[in-house]
């Protein structure tokens, strides 16, 4: 080797990065090192010479020295191996790659040992390791399935959610098509984004439905997706989350939703409807007022029971159809209370035996005007006092009583009532029978007999109705804790019972005993002595009510609107003579009664104030009261009723022999 060969090599081994050692293959015996073999173990060249390669090399794979000696023996060879770990003289070995080669020396072969430091190596692949093994605890662990899937739509992988989302074992699965596990609806919507994510375009979240075998949908939606390279090609891998229930949790929503703004709809129906009832009420009530007060007066009039008598009939007619008519709007007013829930029961003690005079006195007329005999039959069990309401029971009997008279030409109606041993249930009750001879129903009418608006075929009878008095009836009786029930055959009459539970009892009271229907003493009512300011704008309702005041005793002022009730009012006051009671419509131009009466206890006013009123909406008694009235009596006037809410709201006592004896009336004056 010439001096330029030489030097080269000289320079090689001096500059090379890698850890140079130089043996005598005979001993192993290190002779030479090169600067990095020195820095790489932070020996001394003096002792890395007195060292042998075992000294220095040692092998995790067993014979590890033994089979580098033997490859260099054998062909002068050993290239690029690891397993083996480099002594150092501190800080511990390190990892290596070894190479062993022959150098033809003279006159003897020496063995070269290439170490290269892979510590860096080893480190990068124990954190790839660590890193993949943390990766597939994330991947097995992770609550959202994470799927592989090839390019052919095979699936490669899955993780273990994916048996927990969809309850089927993944092994099961791999290899199999994706497109099976979706909705054969959804598969259109899932082959479109998985070509689209293959051709490397955005992916952004989508949902599918699962096939599934119990027959309830299984939503998950795709987070992402995109394009990878597989073990076998190229694919798409991405991540799901199960959102049914979710989706279910929305839905509910939804339909909560949908019932709210239906139930606001509803509400805001009924309260139109109660709105437009109300005011068709008072349209129809104040009229009515006149029209059954001017009738009543003058079939009470003595001139007038001289005419002849087809006259009277007219006259009776007019009373008859006007009654008929203000039952029709209050049947209709109780039915829009019921739907609405408005419509309030109250239960006190009374008299049966007395509820069911009443009923059958008051309808009596109606049925020997038809030739027909209207009985009652008490038997001896039914106890004299039971806890109900009295003017619910009184309106159900009178409603039942009606209808049987309605539909009988021949024969009578008998009213039969009897304690209820067979009731079914622990709280005692009582039967109420209406029996009649009448046409009978035919099964088919039976039915629907209860139904609001429906009536029996008009051409078998001269009476028709609207067809709710049996359907409120029935809801009544409902709101009362009981029942009805009917038996009837076409051509044999008919049998309707209302079985009423009526909490506690008490025998029946001596017989003879004058009361009313709530079981309470009746006496006439006293004269009215006081004054009274009637302030009604409508003429004909003014002239009414203020003749008949007159003719109970008292005196009158008349106003027509609320502002010259207000001022007639205050005056009276500051002049020292109140009036004893003021009757306020609340309906009037120029100023309302409800502003009128609040002006008025603004300034102090301390009178009894009653409204009058023709609307007949729920809760329109306490806007009254709210407004600062101290009672309310619906329009058309029921005269006996006003006559005891003006002497429940005298201002002073009137001693009866004090009240003087009123003048004769002429007739309605305004």
């Amino acid at each position: 080797m010439d001096a330029r060969h030489q030097e080269i090599a000289r320079c090689l081994f001096r500059e090379s990065n890698d850890a140079l050692f130089i043996f005598d293959p005979r001993d192993h015996r290190v002779v030479d090192v090169n600067p990095a073999a020195l820095r790489l173990t932070n020996f001394e060249k003096d002792a890395v010479c007195a060292m042998r390669l075992r000294d220095l090399f040692t092998s995790g794979v067993p014979e590890g020295l033994g089979r580098l000696a033997e490859a260099y023996r054998r062909t002068g060879y050993f290239h690029s191996r690891e397993g083996y770990l480099l002594s150092r003289q501190s800080g511990g070995p390190i990892p290596v790659n070894v190479s062993v080669s022959r150098i033809h020396t003279t006159p003897n072969p020496l063995g070269l040992v290439v170490a290269r430091d892979i510590s860096e190596r080893i480190l990068a692949q124990e954190a790839l390791r660590e890193s993949e093994k943390r990766y597939r605890g994330l991947v097995e662990t992770a609550k959202v399935v994470i799927f592989a899937v090839t390019a052919g739509g095979q699936i490669v992988s899955l993780n273990r959610a994916f048996e927990v989302v969809t309850g089927r074992p993944r092994g099961d699965w791999v290899g199999r098509p994706f497109a099976e596990l979706i909705h054969p609806d959804d598969r259109g919507v899932a082959a479109e984004a998985f070509e689209r994510t293959l051709r490397g375009e955005p992916s952004t979240p989508y949902e599918l439905r699962l096939q599934s075998t119990s027959g309830e949908s299984q939503v998950i939606e795709v987070l992402s997706a995109s394009r990878q390279t597989l073990p076998d090609g190229v694919g798409v891998s991405g991540i799901a989350r199960d959102v049914t229930e979710r989706r279910r949790a929305e839905e509910a929503l939804r339909r909560t939703e949908a019932m709210r703004r239906a139930k606001e709809a509803a509400e805001a129906a009924d309260r139109a409807k109660s709105d437009f009832l109300g005011h068709i009420s008072h349209e129809i009530r104040t009229p009515m007022t006149a029209i059954l007060g001017f009738t009543e007066l003058l079939l009470t009039d003595d001139r007038v029971k001289a005419l002849p008598i087809d006259l009277l009939d007219h006259l009776q007619t007019i009373r008859q159809n006007g009654n008929h008519l203000l039952d029709l709007i209050n049947d209709i007013l109780d039915l829009t209370k019921i739907e609405v829930g408005k419509l309030r029961v109250s239960r006190s003690p009374c008299s049966p035996h007395r509820v069911v005079e009443d009923v059958a006195s008051s309808m009596r007329p109606r049925a020997e005007a038809k030739g027909l005999s209207l009985d009652v039959e008490l038997a001896p069990s039914v106890p004299g006092r039971v806890v109900t309401d009295p003017v619910r029971l009184r309106q159900i009997l009178i409603n039942l009583v009606s209808n049987a008279v309605k539909f009988t030409d021949a024969g009578g109606v008998r009213i039969r009532v009897h304690a209820d041993a067979a009731n079914g249930v622990a709280v005692p009750a009582v039967r109420f029978e209406v029996a009649d001879t009448g046409i009978g129903l035919a099964p088919e009418e039976i039915g629907r007999l209860f139904e609001m608006f429906y009536t029996s075929d008009t051409r078998t009878t001269r009476e028709s109705g609207a067809g709710l008095g049996l359907a409120i009836s029935r809801r009544l009786a409902e709101m009362l804790g009981g029942r009805i029930s009917v038996r009837s055959r076409r051509g044999d009459g008919s049998v309707f019972t209302l079985t009423l539970p009526v909490g506690d009892t008490a025998p029946a009271e001596p017989p003879g005993r004058a009361g009313d229907a709530n079981g309470q003493d009746q006496a006439p009512p006293a004269p009215l002595a006081g004054r009274v300011l009637l302030a009604e704008d409508n003429e004909s309702i003014r002239r009414y009510i203020a003749f008949r005041l007159r003719q109970s005793g008292a005196e009158v002022d008349v106003t027509t609107n609320g502002r010259e009730a207000v001022d007639a009012a205050l005056a009276a006051r500051d002049e020292g003579r109140p009036f004893d009671w003021i009757l306020m419509d609340v309906q009037m131009p120029v100023l309302d009664g409800y502003e009128a009466t609040r002006q008025l206890r603004r300034e102090g006013y301390q009178g009894p104030i009653i409204a009058l009123t023709a609307y007949a909406i729920p809760g329109h008694r306490e806007d009254c009261l709210r407004f600062g009235c101290d009672d309310h009596v619906s329009k058309p006037v029921n005269w006996d009723h006003l006559m005891e809410v003006l002497h429940s709201h005298r201002r002073t006592p009137v001693e009866a022999s004090a009240v003087p004896t009123p003048a004769p009336v002429a007739g309605p004056r305004p």
